[in-house]
């Protein structure tokens, strides 16, 4: 499809700083009749697909035990407000 091609030269040109609002303003400009809507699902496929070749492990936030206990001990370290005179 040369829509296709031409969407993601555009994207390329421009480091994907251009959203799809500003990607069909530049189709038009190119005399390219594209409906807003199509750019914006090509675009959604085409991160989609560059993002299936990350590893989701990379983003699990490990907490260990000593966090877990340091984090408990400043929670209740301290006078309470209830306690404080007004």
């Amino acid at each position: 499809m040369e829509a296709l091609s031409v969407i993601q030269q555009i994207a390329f040109e421009h480091r994907r700083r251009y959203a799809y609002l500003r990607i069909s303003a530049e189709l038009r400009r190119r005399r390219m009749l594209v409906n807003h809507k199509r750019v914006l699902r090509i675009l959604r496929e085409d991160i989609i697909g560059q993002r299936a070749g990350l590893n989701q492990e990379n983003h699990v936030c490990e907490i260990s035990d000593a966090d877990i206990r340091r984090t408990a001990g400043a929670a209740t370290a301290g006078p309470s407000p209830t306690s404080l005179p007004m």
